[in-house]
């Protein structure tokens, strides 16, 4: 995940460079983030850690999802929100996406994503920047 991660934030920053000021991408809110924080610190026997663990995976696979959308959105023909995108193929590179398996049945869509994101508009410091300036 991270391998895809890394240079897909770097793909976006070429795209949309834009800066915000006097906002910043609060974590109080995004529930998933408290959540796994939590789980680092919590007393688990080796099953729990595990199961933790794939929820947390589960999370941060639907954070990719979410902000794949987000960084897509600065391409000229940015991917369907309703198509299902597989986190571990994202890229910033249409040219790429159908031999990397981006779109995959195994995948989720925009909106299943955020159904297991609840708070991660705090993370969108485009919108509050844009709310904050209005």
């Amino acid at each position: 995940m991270l391998r895809r991660l890394q240079p897909f934030y770097r793909d976006w920053n070429e795209l949309d460079n834009r800066q915000s000021e006097g906002v910043s991408a609060l974590s109080k809110e995004l529930e998933p983030y408290i959540t796994a924080q939590g789980h680092l610190a919590a007393p688990a026997d080796g099953d729990e850690v595990l199961e933790r663990a794939r929820a947390d995976l589960d999370r941060l696979k639907a954070f990719a999802v979410w902000v794949f959308h987000k960084a897509a959105k600065n391409l000229p023909d940015p991917p369907d929100e309703d198509k299902r995108i597989n986190p571990l193929a994202i890229s910033l590179q249409p040219d790429q996406w159908e031999s990397d398996g981006l779109f995959s049945d195994d995948g989720m869509t925009l909106a299943e994503a955020l159904e297991q994101l609840p708070g991660v508009e705090e993370m969108d410091i485009e919108t509050r920047a844009a709310a904050t300036t209005a």
